[in-house]
């Protein structure tokens, strides 16, 4: 199981923590997210799909930005026995 590969939004920040509680759509907003790599696979290769399929699908009219972590490692697991 832990040998498949999986995303993960670890945190959500958006709109305003102050009361009262508002129903608007924040104009900032970010997230932040952890992948588990498949075995064989690169993390350069998927931090390069992930970039790519930010700019195929956010809308023109709408910023954004993308980082990503210098601590970016590959698909790693123990050898069976």
């Amino acid at each position: 199981m832990w040998t498949r590969p999986a995303a993960e939004a670890v945190t959500l920040l958006g709109g305003d923590p102050d009361d009262p509680a508002r129903g608007v759509v924040p104009a900032v907003a970010s997230a932040g997210l952890t992948f588990r790599l498949a075995p064989g696979r690169r993390a350069e290769n998927v931090m390069e799909q992930l970039r790519k399929w930010v700019a195929e699908t956010i809308r023109d009219g709408f910023a954004y930005e993308l980082n990503t972590s210098n601590t970016n490692q590959d698909a790693y697991a123990t050898p069976a026995g």
